[in-house]
């Protein structure tokens, strides 16, 4: 089996291919414009990858769909926000891909962020004729010249943690982003609770995110076909206030050495008010048998462990003269 992987280095992408190359014989191809997050991987046997800018993207993508039997799309996991939807539908190479995946017969699993879509969580049992289904497929999966969609299967995120919380979907300006900063800086400062750092959503380590991909990959279609999955940890329930608590407490209990000075966060409220949109993870199990099991406590050291590399790198440049280096 081949398997091409679009858009292999953002978010997703490095855990699927180790998830593919450790639990299958997979040969495994993967495409993007950069490769910063696939370091330790260039050289794996089985995985190669080919830099994809955005004019050689269609043509570099049939010529490799040909020998793949799936085709995993994360391209849209990486930069497009939900002001950006329908001209990144419109516009990209997109409808394209489609067409070459029916072309030669292969499957295709498109990965989408939930807030890309703007639209709710699907109910455990809906079926593929359900508004949003139907809409999902029109728009993603089925071109205007092409009387069926693709075989396909449609999956959304929510709340994904990587060692990079920086990509946990959030107003640009919030508890956590501060939090961030000053633990990187090295800064002790209070930093209040923002009103629309409430709300409550499940995250999902990404881990358990690559697993579920992979089992998808490995199915031969014939459960998942035309189905759309939800992926996330309804037990990793908080909210962006929740995540920045932790993220604190286990940065102090990793890595604070009782010295450095340590940022504070503020709660000025009187209530606790938050809404509440869990995701139902019923289809995924039901269809793949997929159980996240990563605590929001496994996600958040990795991550505190990233933010403490940076932090040890940004000194080490500083004491040496040398430019800032990012969280990112």
């Amino acid at each position: 089996m081949q398997v091409l992987i679009t858009g292999c280095s953002g978010i997703i992408g490095p855990a699927l291919i180790r998830w593919l190359l450790t639990n299958s014989d997979a040969m495994v191809v993967g495409t993007n414009e950069h490769h910063e997050r696939l370091k330790g991987l260039l050289n794996v046997p089985r995985f190669t990858f080919y830099v994809a800018t955005s004019g050689e993207y269609a043509e570099l993508v049939r010529a490799l769909l040909h020998p793949s039997d799936v085709v995993v799309s994360l391209s849209s996991t990486e930069s497009i926000s939900a002001s950006d939807m329908e001209r990144w539908v419109d516009q990209s190479a997109h409808d394209e891909l489609v067409r070459s995946c029916a072309a030669v017969g292969a499957r295709l699993i498109y990965v989408t962020p939930a807030e890309t879509i703007d639209a709710g969580p699907v109910p455990s049992e809906a079926t593929v004729e359900s508004d949003i289904i139907t809409e999902l497929h029109r728009r993603l999966l089925r071109p205007p010249e092409m009387d069926e969609p693709v075989d396909s299967v449609v999956v959304r995120t929510f709340g994904v943690i990587s060692e990079r919380l920086e990509t946990i979907p959030r107003p640009p300006e919030n508890t956590l982003t501060a939090l961030m900063e000053a633990l990187v800086d090295n800064t002790a400062v209070d930093i209040p609770i923002a009103a629309e750092d409430l709300s409550v959503h499940a995250f999902v380590a990404v881990e358990d995110v690559a697993e579920c991909l992979g089992r998808l990959v490995l199915d031969d279609g014939s459960r998942t076909s035309g189905e759309v999955v939800d992926l996330a940890n309804p037990s990793n329930a908080g909210s962006i206030a929740d995540i920045a608590q932790v993220t604190l407490a286990r940065f102090s209990a990793r890595h604070w050495n009782g010295a450095d000075p340590l940022p504070r966060i503020v709660d000025q409220r009187q209530s606790r008010t938050a809404q509440y949109e869990l995701p139902n993870t019923t289809r995924a199990n039901r269809l793949t048998g997929w159980r996240p099991h990563r605590t929001l406590t496994d996600a958040i050291d990795a991550a505190v462990d990233h933010l403490a590399s940076v932090r040890e790198a940004r000194r080490s440049g500083a004491r040496n003269g040398q430019p800032p280096v990012t969280s990112g």
